[in-house]
């Protein structure tokens, strides 16, 4: 298979693609019934990464060299076009924090009465930072800690310091704490793999002690299984195929669920673990726009990279334009039907198991 094209690229721009592949011109009017204003904005602050999570599609992402961080002007422009917005979301593949305007981008989002949550790894920001996180006006912070022990989360999240992240997670409860500050409220997002599941009881118990109240745990997001995928992205695939829980033992991962749910009210912390399963659940598409740094719609957050379903570009377009346009309406009929597009069919949100 043929290298990827650059579709976050300034040159492919233009060209937004359907969720099957094909190119198109951009198109202004839509055939399709139009959806109501998005109250969700899901934002790449930062489109690079330094490679290290073994579940992460960033080191495979191509034309996202650093720094490659959204413009002040685009991310306030964006922010004007939506004047339903309740919620901002600032993730991706990219760690938001190391936005150089970061507190900025949190301010400007809470002056319009825009409720403002971050998903962050919390390793690279120093005290100050993390003291400045306590009266930012954020409401909410996600912190990835996949491991209860340094060997397991530096495994899965190297180049990251375990010493470090607990370090500025017990510096934002003591400043929390001395400022009589209730925000932002904290959880862990943990991804369970055959390599950390040992560790979810013990994670619990970390949350604890460290004053977190809540532990979400998630299943590996998506299998990378689309036949459209370039083969650029085998190595994740067959990380995702080793370590989904999925390919263990059903009673090994039940033993383990259960034992974190009684280390959950031993220790009074709300514990969330994956579904089930269920096919069709997502509304993702109808409830909350996602953009890359450059401004490039996806159908969701879950996807990471642009080139695996773009749906028009909200830099050159306006995110309105692109929100009811023909690619967004054609992935949701497509969604909305028992034929799916192709890269939601391996989506763990989509099969019920996240």
């Amino acid at each position: 298979m043929s290298e990827p094209e650059d579709l976050d690229s300034p040159e492919l721009a233009a060209r937004p693609s359907r969720p099957g592949g094909s190119a198109g011109p951009p198109s202004r009017a839509s055939r399709f019934r139009k959806a109501a204003p998005p109250s969700l904005l899901r934002l790449e602050l930062v489109g690079h990464c330094d490679p290290g999570c073994a579940e992460c599609a960033a080191p495979f992402k191509p034309g996202a060299e650093p720094p490659a961080f959204m413009e002040w002007e685009l991310l306030t422009r964006l922010l004007e076009q939506l004047p339903k917005l309740e919620r901002l979301r600032l993730e991706g593949v990219g760690e938001p924090m190391r936005h150089p305007r970061f507190f900025d981008a949190v301010a400007h989002a809470v002056a319009k009465g825009v409720r403002v949550s971050a998903s962050t790894g919390l390793a690279d920001c120093d005290e100050a930072g993390v003291a400045r996180l306590a009266g930012s006006g954020l409401e909410h912070l996600e912190v990835a800690v996949d491991g209860a022990t340094r060997e397991t989360f530096e495994a899965l999240r190297a180049p990251a310091r375990f010493s470090r992240v607990l370090r500025n997670l017990s510096e934002l409860r003591r400043v929390k704490e001395r400022l009589g500050a209730a925000r932002p409220t904290v959880a862990f997002v943990a991804t369970a793999v055959r390599e950390n599941l040992a560790e979810l009881p013990a994670l619990v118990r970390l949350a604890r002690r460290l004053g977190v109240a809540r532990v979400v745990v998630r299943n590996l997001a998506h299998d990378f299984s689309e036949a459209t995928l370039s083969d650029v992205y085998r190595p994740i695939r067959d990380w995702v195929r080793a370590q989904a829980l999925s390919r263990e033992d059903p009673e090994r991962v039940r033993r383990h669920f259960s034992r974190a749910r009684e280390a959950s009210v031993e220790c009074g912390v709300d514990l969330r673990l994956p579904g089930s399963g269920g096919a069709g659940r997502c509304r993702e598409p109808w409830d909350g726009l996602s953009l890359s740094w450059r401004g490039i719609a996806m159908p969701c957050g879950m996807l990471a990279v642009p080139e695996r379903a773009r749906l028009g570009d909200a830099a050159a377009d306006g995110a309105a334009s692109v929100w009811n346009g023909e690619d967004f309406g054609e992935f949701r009929e497509a969604l909305a039907s028992d034929a799916p597009p192709d890269v939601c069919r391996g989506c763990a949100l989509y099969r019920g198991i996240l």
